[in-house]
């Protein structure tokens, strides 16, 4: 450390190294001039409350003359002297034009930032995240999320709770014909705000500086939701299998029998299963990247077997299931082939032949409870159905592996069972 009058022209003179170097003005106790390569900066340094403070106040080609910089310098000793850090009264000035800037964050600029940090969110996910805002939160968009409070959330709630049935015109349209309708709903009030909870939470995390409180947390009014029971009985399920084979449709009624036969889920797993995924000579099918994050390998059952065979007898492109309907996009090129999604109009016509009442999810739960009643491990039908475990939840079954062929042996004691109940035996 070295003492000097410090002017002008002393402080040009000042050299610097390698190392940090203090040059105390000899005119202004604890006002000073640190240095290190070219860096030139004018500091002090006091004690607040019995500690020591040391404080940069800026680069030296900041300031005019000298005179300036020990005029600010007495104003902080000065601040010290009473108490005042101005390290935490600078900090506290740059949070709050943090803050006042980060006010103006709209609850759909939260969304994007939270799917930004996150890019092995699967597109489903993503996709019904977008649509609980551009749906039922679509007039909350482009508001700020801080004015969100909890009595916006409290009404938007109950709102939302009230069931809407769609119009009479759009109920008579066709499916392909119409849009999607949206109604509202119990579920679909739990739904939204669980998504809002979620963005409430992602914004508390990255501007704590405008929010610390998560209005939906304080949410007492959430819907009790009945789970889904209906199943196919064993006095049904030969009238609907019946009918199945019957239907016209054969694209639509064969994903359905694959449903039936493999309790697998519809959408994300059974009606996307292409081609390269099945392996007709080793009898096995995979799914990748399911619900669950997991890949899922099964078996090929004999029934299952004649789907596909009459599935690639007429194959059309990479898809087990292809769609009729073909996507040309907007640009021009080739036309983009997909996949069945809706089977809700086939399924009603094969249910109304069958005089029953299901939905594609009924199938799994038909699945399982046949499944049950032959007495097959939990732990294979977990396998089977592709339920994921919390290993803390069940230390055991975090052990036991269920190998290939012992899928294959349940997957085809339920096939046998299916048939048995099919031919009334």
């Amino acid at each position: 450390m070295a003492a000097i009058n410090l002017t002008e022209k002393t402080l040009a003179a000042i050299e610097g190294t390698d190392k940090l170097v203090y040059h105390w003005d000899t005119n202004l106790a604890c006002f000073g001039v640190y240095a290190k390569g070219k860096t030139r900066n004018f500091v002090v340094k006091g004690r607040v409350h019995g500690e020591q403070v040391m404080y940069t106040m800026g680069k030296c080609a900041l300031y005019k003359k000298v005179k300036d910089a020990r005029d600010e310098a007495k104003e902080l000793l000065g601040k010290m002297s009473k108490g005042i850090n101005p390290k935490k009264e600078k900090e506290a000035l740059v949070t709050a034009a943090v803050a006042e800037k980060k006010k103006g964050i709209t609850l759909e600029d939260v969304l994007d930032s939270y799917l930004s940090e996150r890019p092995n969110l699967k597109d489903s996910t993503r996709k019904f995240y977008r649509l609980m805002l551009d749906t039922y939160l679509e007039d909350w968009k482009d508001r700020p999320i801080r004015e969100i409070d909890y009595q916006d959330v409290k009404e938007r709630h109950l709102f939302l709770s009230k069931k809407v049935d769609p119009s009479t015109k759009a109920v008579k349209k066709k499916r392909t014909e119409k849009k999607k309708v949206r109604t509202n709903g119990p579920g679909v009030a739990n739904s939204a705000m669980k998504t809002l909870r979620v963005l409430f939470n992602h914004a508390i995390s990255e501007h704590p500086e405008i929010m610390t409180v998560n209005p939906v947390d304080r949410l007492k009014t959430w819907n009790e939701l009945k789970p889904r029971t209906g199943y196919l009985t064993a006095s049904q399920l030969p009238d609907w299998y019946k009918a199945a084979g019957a239907s016209e449709n054969k694209v639509f009624a064969d994903a359905l029998l694959l449903l039936l036969f493999t309790g697998l889920r519809s959408k994300s797993e059974a009606f996307g299963l292409t081609w390269d995924n099945v392996d007709m000579a080793g009898k096995v099918m995979t799914f990748l990247d399911t619900k669950n994050g997991t890949n899922l390998e099964l078996p090929i059952t004999p029934k299952v077997f004649e789907i596909f065979e009459r599935r690639q007898a007429l194959r059309e492109n990479e898809f087990v299931f292809p769609s009729p309907v073909k996507k040309i996009p907007i640009k021009g090129g080739p036309v983009k082939e997909d996949h069945i999604k809706d089977v809700r109009d086939e399924l009603a016509k094969i249910n109304e032949a069958a005089g029953v009442a299901n939905i594609p999810h009924d199938f799994r739960r038909t699945f399982l409870s046949i499944a049950d009643s032959l007495d097959i491990s939990p732990y294979v039908l977990k396998a089977l159905v592709n339920h994921s475990e919390k290993k803390a939840s069940d230390v055991t079954g975090g052990y036991i592996q269920i190998p290939l062929e012992r899928k294959r042996k349940a997957l085809q004691m339920i096939e046998d069972e299916i048939m048995r109940i099919v031919a009334g035996n």
